[in-house]
C-alpha cells in the first residue's frame, strides 16, 4: 500500500506523464486521479527484428487542453531513432505548455499557490510573535 502512495505522490504530482507500456494491456488514463496531470504520453513497443525496434505512441489530452505539434496520428508507428527521440520530446515539452495555458490547470495551481502563500505568511508571523515573546 504504501509503494501504491509513494508512486501516486510522485505521479500524481506531473503535468504530462510519459508511459511506457511494456504490456498488451492498454493504458487508461482515468486510473490515476489527479488534479495535476493533463496528458499522458503511452509509448508501447511493438516489434523489435534484429537491427529496428518500433514503437507506437498514443496521447491523451484531458479536457480543456489543446493538442499540439508534433502531431502524432492514430495507428502510426515510430523506429527507434534519434530522430524519434527528438519527436517524442518536442510533443512532451509542447504538450506541458499547453497545458499550463488550460483553464483547469491555471484554476488548480492558483488553488496550490493560494495555499502555499497562506501557510508561509502564518509561518511567518507564528515565528515572529515566537521572536518578540523571547525578547
Amino acid at each position: 500500500a504504501s509503494t501504491v502512495i509513494t508512486k501516486k505522490i510522485h505521479i500524481g504530482n506531473d503535468i504530462v506523464c510519459l508511459i511506457f507500456n511494456d504490456g498488451e494491456s492498454p493504458f487508461h488514463p482515468d486510473c490515476i486521479t489527479s488534479q495535476f496531470n493533463h496528458v499522458f504520453i503511452v509509448v508501447q513497443k511493438i516489434h523489435q527484428e534484429k537491427y529496428r525496434t518500433m514503437y507506437r505512441v498514443t496521447v491523451a489530452y484531458k479536457n480543456g487542453v489543446n493538442k499540439v505539434r508534433p502531431d502524432i496520428p492514430a495507428g502510426s508507428f515510430f523506429e527507434k531513432t534519434p530522430e524519434f527521440r527528438k519527436l517524442l520530446l518536442a510533443k512532451v515539452i509542447n504538450s506541458e505548455r499547453s497545458a499550463y495555458r488550460s483553464s483547469g490547470f491555471v484554476d488548480a495551481l492558483t488553488r496550490v499557490r493560494s495555499q502555499f502563500l497562506l501557510t508561509l505568511h502564518q509561518s511567518c508571523i507564528a515565528k515572529k510573535l515566537v521572536t518578540k515573546e523571547e525578547r
